[in-house]
């Protein structure tokens, strides 16, 4: 059997995520699989969402392929319908052309600028810097 996930970046990276669905994607990614009863709960509690805004939430967020949603002892459960990795690429890349107008540098800026920057993660951008560079 296929992957359900194989192809979908392509599909998810042309999608925008409206900031309550930001909400509920990032609950399910720390908490998948899940409930749509948890997921409601806990966006009635933290955020003041109806029960009906956060079940609308998960199936936009399913129809766009950013979301999986697989019965379970009958229960509907929501997961990443993408790697963790490529989601977090999309919504990286998402913020990057929709903020910055497509201009990395800020958004360099603003890690090596902040001050609280990890050994490790400066590190890491210094590798992710010098990827760049080799690029033609």
């Amino acid at each position: 059997m296929m992957p359900t996930n194989v192809g979908r970046s392509n599909l998810v990276s042309q999608k925008r995520i409206a900031p309550a669905e930001m909400e509920i994607l990032r609950y399910v990614m720390d908490h998948e699989p899940v409930s749509a009863r948890e997921v409601a709960e806990a966006m009635m509690e933290k955020k003041g969402f109806a029960r009906t805004t956060s079940q609308t939430l998960l199936e936009r967020l399913r129809q766009k392929n950013f979301l999986d949603r697989k019965p379970t002892d009958g229960v509907n459960r929501y997961e990443l319908g993408i790697p963790r990795s490529e989601l977090l690429k999309t919504l990286v890349s998402d913020f990057v052309e929709s903020s910055l107008g497509g201009s990395m540098s800020p958004f360099v800026a603003y890690f090596t600028e902040r001050g609280n920057l990890s050994e490790e993660e400066a590190k890491k951008l210094a590798e992710l810097l010098d990827k760049l560079e080799e690029k033609p």
